[in-house]
């Protein structure tokens, strides 16, 4: 039974993909570019490609999307390291809505803070 103060439709342990689903929207509202990322050749892949620009800066990074208390496969974890050592991109685990909105939220705000202070007057 769900608390009457929670929000409806609310899931106690969403499924990967309303994870994926509620963080994708929350992305794209905040400006984001959001994509499935997929090859041809691998199944270890992360989920989705994020891409935003500010200004002077660009930011761009991986997520791979799991359930509530689940851990990306070895396959996985191989891929990620693969990325982040051939790109410098990073891949970030999310596995609930709340981390994955706290994430974009983040790094919005390292990435603004980083941004040249305007002068007025």
């Amino acid at each position: 039974m769900v608390p009457p103060h929670l929000p409806p439709g609310y899931k106690e342990n969403p499924l990967e993909r309303d994870i994926e689903k509620a963080v994708k929207a929350y992305a794209r509202k905040k400006g984001w570019w959001v994509r499935k990322f997929s090859t041809e050749n691998s199944r270890s892949e992360p989920d989705d490609i994020f891409a935003r620009d500010f200004g002077p800066f660009s930011y761009v990074f991986f997520i791979e999307f799991k359930r509530h208390g689940r851990k990306p496969t070895p396959t996985q974890r191989d891929k990620h390291e693969k990325i982040r050592n051939e790109t410098g991109l990073r891949v970030y685990v999310i596995d609930t809505i709340d981390n994955g909105k706290y994430l974009l939220d983040d790094l919005e705000e390292r990435i603004e803070g980083l941004m040249p202070k305007v002068r007025h007057g």
